[in-house]
């Protein structure tokens, strides 16, 4: 899907990504909501490492641009994200590790 599309090059980009109506996306994606729905998004990348464990994205309605603090929160909402997925894992291999 489009929004696949758009995850994978927030990923392998490992920045974020804004981009308000009208803008074209690069290398060709599609924007994945319509517009009516979505006149503006930002992505930011769920990282450890090296490693991409996802994307989140906040949308908008309204045509606009996204200020930089709201770009850094977002990116601080990645981050405590991936910390939130580490701690599952982690738990869950002790926990299957109890099992055996």
């Amino acid at each position: 899907s489009e929004r696949d599309g758009l995850s994978r090059l927030i990923l392998e980009r490992r920045e974020t990504l804004s981009l308000r109506e009208n803008e074209a996306l690069p290398e060709g994606l599609e924007r994945p909501w319509p517009e009516a729905e979505c006149a503006a998004f930002v992505g930011a990348p769920i990282l450890h490492g090296v490693q991409g464990l996802g994307v989140v994205y906040a949308l908008s309605q309204a045509p606009r641009a996204f200020a930089e603090d709201q770009l850094r929160f977002l990116e601080l909402i990645a981050g405590v994200a991936a910390l939130a997925l580490l701690r599952q894992r982690s738990q869950s291999r002790l926990e299957d590790s109890q099992r055996t």
